[in-house]
């Protein structure tokens, strides 16, 4: 087998495993804080990045072919936006660099996802995670908030990394080992939006699965318990009291939680100063404020996805992207639901479909928006602008599949038509 086919096969693997092993070297917080802080962990996502861009290097002989105009007109804007409003943000040459790496990153993805059985990658990634969450969760104590020796919201979203991967994984061990590990180890770190996001994807594909059944009723009255759970689950977790969310959950005060509230306030007063085109893609964290009562707060982090990105981009650029986003959700299920796709294609978008769903949660208490830091950001990236890859190519497939059949009935019809009587 040529490099061509085996290398790339190993790129998204190789990505998420770089961004993973400093989180893994932590013991004590001092350590956490020593790696996220000092540059570290940085150096590992350049080289996650890297790698992924070497190993996948081989498909670049292939060609790009952008045709998928919602993915090229919406993403393409988005990009545009982002470069051309750097110059007006805190940190332009940040801006700039960042949104040419994230836009030649995506630009492989799509090539990627082309070749051959792509999720063979997604389920080799899946198991490389899913191990290295079991080493962690043997190699650390349980010590009342979080497992030792990794970064907590890092572990938290490779938890519904695995869980969102399992989809797409061939074979039903893995699928139901993947489930059962992220959902053990989200009770036992106790994240409250990791443990929803579960939810969520359970009931995601609960709804994709009455919709394959042609079982419209059903789907429609399950879409609307779904969407009432979600009005439900960010009533509970981002309640106008804080305090009385905490007391909710557990009966006391939670200081990070207060401090996120106020992050809250401070983001709105950035977004005021630029709300249209924001201060510059992925510079938000050089935002500092100069109001007296935020003095303490070094760097607006809101620990909210929307907020961040408005920070970023602007109310135009994340309006842009949240329309892609839900557009490719709405694509993938009426694809799925009508089960014309192959069988490998159809667990690729199911993996997508429920992680762009739950992402849609879990941006309300995600501190970072698209980055290279975190595998469920990646995945993420990956669902939302693939996801008309994936499925121009199972169309592609299926109809090869249909056409090699339809010559095979034609050549024996012929055979028995010259067969003497």
């Amino acid at each position: 087998m040529s490099f061509v086919r085996i290398l790339p096969r190993f790129a998204l693997a190789s990505m998420i495993l770089m961004i993973i092993i400093p989180y893994t070297l932590m013991p004590t917080w001092a350590m956490r804080v020593y790696i996220s802080t000092s540059g570290v962990a940085t150096m590992f996502q350049i080289g996650g990045l890297l790698a992924f861009l070497i190993l996948a290097s081989p498909l670049i002989l292939k060609g790009l072919r952008v045709k998928h105009s919602n993915v090229l007109l919406l993403g393409g804007a988005y990009f545009l936006l982002a470069l051309a409003t750097a110059p007006m943000g805190i940190k332009p040459l940040n801006s700039v660099i960042y949104t040419i790496l994230m836009l030649i990153f995506i630009l492989m993805c799509m090539t990627v996802v082309r070749e051959g059985d792509f999720s063979k990658s997604l389920a080799l990634s899946n198991r490389i995670v899913t191990f290295v969450i079991i080493g962690i969760m043997l190699a650390f104590p349980y010590n009342g908030s979080t497992f030792g020796g990794i970064q907590p919201n890092t572990f938290s979203k490779s938890c519904l990394t695995i869980f969102c991967l399992s989809y797409a994984d061939p074979s039903r061990f893995f699928r139901i080992f993947a489930k059962t590990v992220a959902i053990l180890a989200v009770i036992f770190v106790t994240s409250r939006s990791a443990g929803i996001a579960i939810i969520l994807m359970y009931f995601v594909s609960a709804v994709i699965s009455l919709a394959r059944q042609n079982s419209m009723s059903k789907t429609y009255i399950a879409s609307l318990w779904f969407g009432l759970l979600v009005f439900v689950l960010f009533g509970l977790f981002y309640g106008i009291n804080p305090t009385s969310v905490e007391n909710f959950f557990y009966s006391a005060i939670d200081q990070n939680i207060e401090n996120r509230f106020d992050a809250w306030e401070a983001s709105i007063y950035g977004i005021q100063q630029s709300p249209i085109f924001g201060h510059g893609f992925r510079s938000r964290a050089a935002y500092e404020l100069n109001l007296s009562d935020y003095t303490n707060l070094k760097a607006v982090n809101a620990h909210n996805g929307y907020i961040n990105s408005i920070l970023d981009v602007g109310l135009l650029g994340t309006s842009i992207m949240l329309l892609l986003w839900i557009t490719e959700i709405m694509k993938n299920f009426k694809a799925l639901s009508k089960n014309t796709l192959p069988r490998s294609s159809r667990n690729i978008l199911m993996c997508f479909t429920t992680a762009m769903a739950a992402s849609l949660f879990t941006w309300l208490s995600e501190p970072l928006t698209f980055n290279f830091g975190n595998p469920w950001s990646l995945l993420l990236i990956f669902a939302i602008f693939t996801s008309a890859e994936v499925r121009s190519r199972g169309h592609q497939i299926r109809t090869e599949q249909a056409s090699g059949t339809n010559n095979v009935i034609g050549y024996l019809s012929s055979s028995e038509a010259r067969l003497p009587s």
